[in-house]
């Protein structure tokens, strides 16, 4: 198993609205955006990691209750990204604005969850975080005023898509969850957390 963080497989770009807003953080160095899917308009990144050849479950459906029923195996290239978006947006409206681009380019919806799904988004995330438990610091670093990694990956008004795209002779799976934080400052982002694995053969 391999993991890195450049020599992405060129797919789909897709643009995201949003009004133009400043970063709440610088980007972290040696992460960059899939080019399947590009950011939420002003949003840092803040976390990373790329693997060449993996295997993945990814939530492929729910039961009644909206827990989870069934796990998608999955095997191939498998890329995490997360995001903060600027202060003051809302999970809906970032979540709204990824899932209009990946419907615009074809996807097909496998799971979507929003809302009272707890259930599955705890047993998700036990699953599947995608980063080490560090810190992220606002203000140059100075004690106090940043976050842990695992914590922004919460439940607080969340929403989860799975689906693919076919893209010529291959199928990507993308799976874009957001939710509301509050970091140690008291303000107030939109953690989003992006999931694409390529299948492919070893």
């Amino acid at each position: 198993m391999t993991i890195k963080t450049v020599g992405l497989t060129s797919l789909l770009l897709l643009s995201l609205g949003g009004a133009a807003a400043q970063a709440p953080l610088p980007d972290l160095k040696g992460g960059q955006d899939h080019p399947l899917i590009q950011r939420f308009q002003g949003s840092a990144l803040t976390g990373y990691a790329q693997t060449d050849w993996t295997s993945v479950e990814l939530p492929a459906a729910l039961r009644a209750d909206k827990s989870l029923d069934r796990l998608q195996p999955l095997e191939g290239r498998e890329i995490r990204v997360h995001y903060l978006s600027p202060a003051g947006k809302t999970a809906l409206e970032v979540q709204r604005n990824y899932e209009q681009a990946l419907r615009a380019a074809g996807l097909q919806l496998q799971l979507q969850c929003e809302l009272r799904c707890e259930a599955l988004y705890r047993t998700w995330r036990d699953k599947a975080q995608p980063f080490e438990r560090g810190l992220v610091w606002h203000d140059r670093g100075i004690p106090g005023t940043g976050f842990s990694m695992y914590d922004a990956v919460g439940t607080s008004e969340a929403r989860m898509l799975v689906g693919t795209l076919t893209l010529g002779p291959r199928t990507a799976w993308v799976l874009v969850f957001s939710n509301e934080f509050q970091d140690r400052k008291s303000a107030r982002f939109v953690s989003t957390f992006v999931q694409i694995v390529e299948p492919k053969a070893m």
